[in-house]
């Protein structure tokens, strides 16, 4: 039982310390504090279905360029180790229009 309490404590208070943020477009292309922002800016991006080029000029273009494709954009969200972190990858249908968006993990 002491185990039990002592594991969901942990995940309270890891939970805790991912407290997710409004989305700032300022410190978005500063890149502080995206992956706190990301459930807030994918609630935005599902309520106003922006265009590909509605989405570069909020967000900015990813630094490195290879991260935007034509039905995808990709932004890094932090590190979590030497090779691997998060990223938000934000895919647009044939037309160009936002479709969805996704944290995904990578290594």
């Amino acid at each position: 039982m002491k185990k039990l309490i002592l594991i969901l404590s942990f995940c309270v208070i890891f939970a805790a310390c991912q407290k997710q943020i409004d989305f700032d477009a300022q410190k978005w292309q500063k890149g502080k504090s995206r992956y706190q922002m990301t459930t807030s800016l994918i609630a935005k991006l599902d309520a106003e279905k922006p265009n590909k080029t509605e989405v570069l000029s909020l967000l900015g273009r990813p630094a490195v360029e290879e991260r935007v494709l034509e039905k995808e954009i990709s932004y890094f969200l932090k590190a979590d180790g030497f090779i691997s972190g998060w990223e938000l990858c934000i895919y647009f249908d044939d037309d160009g229009n936002y479709k969805s968006a996704e944290v995904s993990y990578f290594d």
